[in-house]
């Protein structure tokens, strides 16, 4: 039987069945070096930050449950089906979908998503529990956790230098284990 692959024709569809629990889920790679934004200033005085060398750089999934407004991340060091897999395994067993309920892992069509899919719905990894769907192409506005990396690097890798790559990845884990709280940042990033 070959699995099927739903793309998203009407989101507010899934999101009225109450026996659905919208999560999405996205990655991003955040880099040692610094990233220059706007800021303030006093006039003729151009603040200087130090800026390593090398693309030193850390890889993360991440989970986003809107409704609940909470967050999963998980680091690793590339992107690819197996690291989808594991990454989606370890969500599901950290945050267990509710009884009754069916969990529906909104992607976009990144190709590791689409083999990733494939294979955890062929061995029905979670007995039919979550479920997937992708996003049309090009729309990563439809995806609320490109919000949270937009917030993540605003406020704490902007205009920022590190000195190790530990000390970006010890940043991003407090910030991220802030928002793995149920908490109103997350709700008000995601509506």
């Amino acid at each position: 039987m070959k699995p099927t692959v739903n793309y998203i024709k009407n989101l507010d569809e899934l999101k009225k069945d109450p026996d659905n629990e919208i999560c999405y889920e996205d990655e991003a790679h955040f880099y040692r070096s610094t990233t220059i934004t706007r800021m303030h200033a006093k006039i003729g005085q151009q603040p200087q930050i130090p800026c390593p060398t090398g693309k030193l750089k850390t890889a993360y999934f991440g989970f986003v449950l809107p409704e609940m407004g909470t967050l999963f991340t998980y680091e690793c060091a590339k992107f690819n089906f197996e690291t989808f897999i594991e990454a989606t395994k370890e969500y599901v067993v950290k945050h267990p979908v509710p009884i009754g309920k069916t969990r529906i892992v909104i992607l976009d069509r990144a190709s590791w998503h689409k083999k990733g899919v494939r294979l955890m719905q062929e061995c029905d990894l979670f007995d039919g529990r979550v479920k997937f769907a992708f996003l049309p192409a090009y729309s990563p506005d439809l995806n609320p956790i490109e919000r949270v990396w937009r917030i993540t690097r605003k406020k704490r890798t902007h205009n920022r230098f590190f000195d190790t790559l530990g000390m970006l990845k010890k940043v991003l884990s407090d910030f991220f284990d802030s928002l793995s709280l149920p908490n109103e940042l997350l709700k008000s990033l995601c509506q």
